[in-house]
Parts: C-alpha cells; sequence; structure tokens
C-alpha cells in the first residue's frame, strides 16, 4: 500500500497487520506495482519511480523523464512496464524499470489509469472523457469515443473484456456538488462500451478489479 508522505505498507498475514517500509521519498505515492514477491515499483509526485528487489526491504529511485506526477504502474512481465500520469503523461520501460521513456500521447489531459492485455495492447483513461488505445506497445496512442465523464481506473480479463469506472461531481439539491458515479463495460474489445446498473447513491468510484 501506498501514500502520502512517502509512506509504503506490507503485510505478510494476509492483510491481518501492516509495517511500515523505508523510503527516502516524503511525498505521494500514488501506485504501486509488483511482478512477483520481491520485484516491485512505487511511483508519485515529481514523476518519480523507486524499485525493490528484496520485497521492499530497500527501494532505489530510477530514472525518470518527467516532473509530472505519476497516478498509475502497470507492468506486463518483469521487463515491460508502463506508468500514467498528469498532463497526458505515459512512460514505458523494457528494462524493468531501470529506465523510462516518454511515449507520445494525443492529449494533455490528466490520466489516472494505465492497463495492458498484451506486450502490445493497452488502455489509458483520465479526464474529461479520456480513453486512450495503442495496438502496438504504446508507439502510437489513440483517442477513443467514450461518454465525457472523468475515469479513474480501467480494468480487462481477457483481451475482450474489460470495465472503465469513474465519477463526476455535479450540482447537489441543497447548494454545493456531490459525486455521481458509473461505470462501463466492453465485451469486444473497446469497440463499444455498455452502461452498467448501480446503486442509486452520491459517493464516487476509483476503482474496478475482477478475479
Amino acid at each position: 500500500a501506498t501514500g502520502s508522505s512517502g509512506i509504503i505498507l506490507k503485510s505478510t498475514n494476509g492483510g491481518e497487520s501492516w509495517d511500515k517500509q523505508t523510503i527516502t521519498f516524503n511525498k505521494y505515492l500514488n501506485a504501486v506495482f509488483f511482478t512477483d514477491l520481491n520485484t516491485g515499483w512505487v511511483a508519485g509526485d515529481d514523476g518519480s519511480v523507486f524499485k525493490t528487489t528484496n520485497g521492499g526491504s530497500e527501494w532505489l529511485p530510477k530514472n525518470s523523464p518527467t516532473a509530472n506526477t505519476l497516478q498509475s504502474l502497470f507492468f506486463y512481465d518483469a521487463e515491460t512496464g508502463w506508468a500514467a500520469g498528469k498532463g497526458g503523461t505515459i512512460l514505458k520501460t523494457v528494462d524493468g524499470g531501470e529506465n523510462w521513456s516518454l511515449q507520445s500521447v494525443p492529449s494533455t489531459r490528466d490520466l489516472a489509469s494505465v492497463f495492458f492485455t498484451s506486450r502490445d495492447t493497452g488502455w489509458a483513461v483520465g479526464a474529461t472523457g479520456t480513453l486512450l488505445k495503442t495496438e502496438n506497445g504504446g508507439d502510437l496512442w489513440s483517442l477513443q469515443t467514450i461518454p465525457n465523464h472523468n475515469y479513474y481506473h480501467v480494468h480487462f480479463i481477457d483481451e475482450n473484456t474489460g470495465w472503465l469506472s469513474g465519477s463526476d461531481l455535479v450540482s447537489g439539491p441543497n447548494g454545493g456538488f456531490v459525486p455521481v458515479s458509473f461505470m462501463y463495460k466492453t465485451e469486444d474489445g473497446g469497440l463499444s462500451w455498455e452502461p452498467q446498473t448501480l446503486p442509486e447513491s452520491n459517493f464516487s468510484i476509483f476503482k474496478v478489479r475482477f478475479v
């Protein structure tokens, strides 16, 4: 688990208890991803990326070509991964996160989540109706047509079946603003997205995941 002030927490008993890990960073860490029990990465403010190869006992900073805040990490395998964040930032690594390169993205809107179903096919979502797709590992990203909402997460269980989730702020009945959440599902690899039925309540959805 990651959070503010460079916090990283680890559990070795299924979440019954958590221990704080040591890292030389005191700003927000927004994303964490592990490919096995020992090898993982965290990312956050100022484009920072850290890697561990010993289960989090030690975290080492890695080269990052951006100062934009990173919000999401995804690794397809131990060598190939992506990070996404503010200002339409998408980074890619092919050497296990030792080095990262900026990818060309046709949007400067903030991105909140990135997910790949293969080394070639991937998705990124973000603010103001932003849905991006690549079919060549991120060498080329294209904007997809989707209702104009703020998206916070994308998740697929195979190359065809996936979900988007997020929320918007709308005017409340007593003044101010209240959140309205939504979820969309595709069963044809993103060619179409169907709205899903959610409970009627003023809440925000930030993550969706299926196992």
